[in-house]
């Protein structure tokens, strides 16, 4: 019977014996349960690992229009790359790199809290404390890539993944590549908008400090409820860029203690210089505010 518009978990009746069941299709070992997540190249899936006792897994497949779409395969490729060079509490771990009736797939581990944005975009945004938790984590897992001289270049609250009991993972490193390396599409500016460094717009060098910018922006974000320009089209971001900074997180969001608005104004500073020098600062200072927040007044990390 054919099942290409049915969607999954549908209950259909056997062609041949009427008998009732639910659809859910299999990826190799991986038997589909239901979406969770789409992109502009693939669709990400909860799937259950069969050689593994039914465990859960994420798996990310590529959309069959992009099948033999070569910058769509080298994200996939890069991704898997990335994820079988590193073991770290605050990425997400590696499961399999494969492909299945001609379309590559990618199996990570399932988190099940979901994304940062699906938390914004609930209403249910952290507050301040626990968005200095999600900016500590992230950014170990950043240093991690930086250490390594990679670039995650795709910070966004998309790629923040929540742990059940609240630990940080980040995904998707499609668009990383080694500081210095030549971006694989080096005519087009890649990255969401709202979060992309001003250097990158204006085709400059980036270096682990516009990773730095970006997770300051998501951060912007889960706080404020808006990010720190909220213009959709790139050309006109890089005019607000060039007509000054942001609006100050504490106009949008005025309930923030002005130490936090201080941490991220110093990281989403237009100018790399004036971000934090290292990630062990941005960590220090971060974590030193979460301590201190139910002290008043708390002064702002320099």
């Amino acid at each position: 019977m054919s099942v290409g518009d049915v969607r999954i978990g549908s209950d259909l009746a056997c062609a041949s014996c009427g008998q009732s069941f639910a659809y859910h299709p299999w990826v190799g070992r991986y038997q589909i349960e239901k979406r969770i997540g789409e992109g502009a190249t693939g669709r990400v899936y909860l799937a259950h690992d069969s050689a593994n006792g039914g465990a859960p897994v994420s798996i990310k497949l590529l959309n069959p229009d992009k099948a033999r779409d070569a910058l769509a395969l080298w994200a996939l490729l890069r991704e898997s790359e990335v994820l079988t060079s590193f073991h770290h509490p605050n990425i997400v771990g590696f499961v399999e790199f494969g492909e299945i009736e001609g379309i590559r797939f990618l199996a990570i581990e399932y988190v099940p809290g979901g994304t940062l944005e699906e938390r914004i975009r609930s209403g249910n945004r952290p507050d301040e404390k626990e968005a200095l938790h999600i900016g500590i984590e992230a950014a170990s897992a950043l240093r991690q890539l930086a250490r390594h001289g990679l670039l995650h270049r795709d910070m966004k609250p998309e790629h923040i993944l929540i742990g059940a009991a609240g630990q940080i993972k980040i995904t998707d490193f499609g668009l990383c590549i080694g500081i210095g390396e030549q971006d694989a599409a080096n005519d087009v500016v890649w990255g969401t908008p709202y979060y992309i460094p001003p250097e990158r717009l204006k085709r400059e060098t980036e270096d682990f400090r516009s990773d730095i910018y970006s997770l300051g922006a998501t951060l912007y974000h889960a706080l404020a409820g808006r990010p720190p320009y909220t213009e959709g089209d790139p050309s006109k971001i890089v005019a607000c860029h060039e007509a000054g900074p942001p609006p100050p997180i504490e106009e949008v969001a005025p309930h923030l203690h002005p130490s936090v608005a201080a941490l991220i104004h110093r990281a989403i500073a237009l100018d790399p210089a004036d971000r934090f020098p290292s990630y062990e600062e941005l960590m220090h200072a971060f974590s030193w505010t979460k301590r201190h927040l139910d002290e008043a007044p708390v002064p702002a990390q320099s």
